[in-house]
């Protein structure tokens, strides 16, 4: 795309820096399809061939973002609302799900896919949008999201001319606007509305291996999505370089316990901290790499293993410490208290190229399973 095609085009898709949505898009088409080359998967294995894929690939990651083409998104992200506007302008702006019916749509009508298959696309990018647990989950929908799907629709047919541009484009598809409307109303009939629950469900049509498909496709749509928030190829902005003092670590426990009585399981806590930490700082400690912490929950390892992760970092010269985590829960928890932390470090947490809440499933593990 050039320069002069891409500034035809004003809807965008992130804020920071002002990101054209067309532009997302494409580099993040350009990023999954880099990641499929680079795997080594046997498609005689699968339901589906690898050009079949390809394709399934091309419709999930344009179509992923589709709903920000509404004007209500457009209006959050441009003027980026206020808790003072009202909650159904709020929710209006929400994209996940008409991005997931239209994907669907094009699926289906444009590309021939049967019903079984799109539904591949529908889950992965409304799985990619939110923290659903199953299947069942991921293909219901109910009469108040029917309805915000819909109003949400009125809004992106505000910017018609540019999407049908946009996914002509992409897809070589002509007047995609008024086709998805057409496909709303007929699949969402407003005397019907009322009594729908499942959009579709291919429970007993799902063969053995869809489930890797489905992985392997939401998989590469949440890495390139992710990748392209962090690494755009078109920052003028360098990152700031930032100092992690661990010291820090003990600042913010003050602060952040100060405003609350002191318990008797706080001292214990205090105590358990200190103890490890001398108890860490120790030659021996240093000498061997080895490390164990057992400790109930409550005890307080959190900020305690943030303090030894920095300190690590700082005695040993180290570019890299990785923390890991079992279960998505304690990844949402501990980011939590570490945005709080960075923030009072003087680091704006909320600069995805700084730091970026992600939890996905690993692509390696899948095509071992596979294999």
């Amino acid at each position: 795309m050039t320069d002069d095609f891409i500034n035809s085009f004003n809807l965008i898709s992130h804020t920071e820096p002002n990101r054209k949505l067309i532009v997302h898009l494409g580099e993040a088409y350009n990023k999954a399809k880099k990641r499929l080359d680079e795997l080594d998967i046997n498609f005689d294995l699968l339901s589906i061939s690898h050009e079949q894929f390809e394709k399934l690939l091309q419709i999930t990651v344009f179509c992923h973002d589709f709903g920000k083409s509404s004007i209500y998104f457009q209006k959050k992200i441009l003027e980026s609302l206020t808790k003072g506007k009202e909650e159904k302008e709020k929710k209006l702006s929400e994209h996940g799900l008409i991005s997931a019916f239209f994907g669907y749509f094009i699926a289906i009508e444009s590309f021939a896919f049967d019903k079984r298959v799109a539904s591949f696309v529908f889950m992965a990018i409304r799985y990619h949008h939110l923290d659903l647990d199953n299947a069942e989950t991921m293909q219901t929908v109910d009469k108040e999201a029917i309805n915000k799907v819909l109003k949400i629709f009125e809004g992106v047919k505000k910017n018609s001319s540019e999407v049908d541009a946009m996914y002509h484009h992409f897809l070589g598809i002509n007047g995609i606007i008024e086709n998805f409307g057409t496909f709303l109303i007929n699949n969402f009939p407003h005397d019907e509305i009322e009594y729908l629950e499942k959009f579709f469900w291919f429970k007993d049509e799902y063969q053995n291996n869809d489930i890797f498909i489905f992985m392997l496709l939401f998989s590469l749509l949440i890495y390139a999505d992710k990748e392209d928030a962090i690494f755009r190829d078109r920052i003028a902005d360098k990152i700031q370089s930032h100092t992690i003092i661990s010291s820090k670590v003990d600042d913010f426990k003050s602060e952040y316990f100060k405003t609350r009585d002191k318990t008797p399981l706080d001292n214990v806590r205090e105590k358990i901290y200190q103890n490890i930490v001398d108890e860490f700082n120790s030659n021996e400690i240093i000498k061997n790499k080895v490390f164990f912490i057992k400790l109930p929950t409550g005890a307080g390892k959190t900020l305690l293993l943030y303090k030894l992760a920095m300190q690590l970092k700082e005695e040993q010269n180290y570019q890299k410490v990785f923390y890991l985590l079992p279960f998505i829960t304690l990844i949402e928890q501990n980011a939590s208290i570490l945005k709080d932390l960075l923030e009072f470090m003087g680091i704006n947490s909320n600069d995805n190229r700084v730091f970026l809440e992600k939890h996905s499933l690993d692509l390696a593990t899948l095509i071992r399973t596979q294999k």
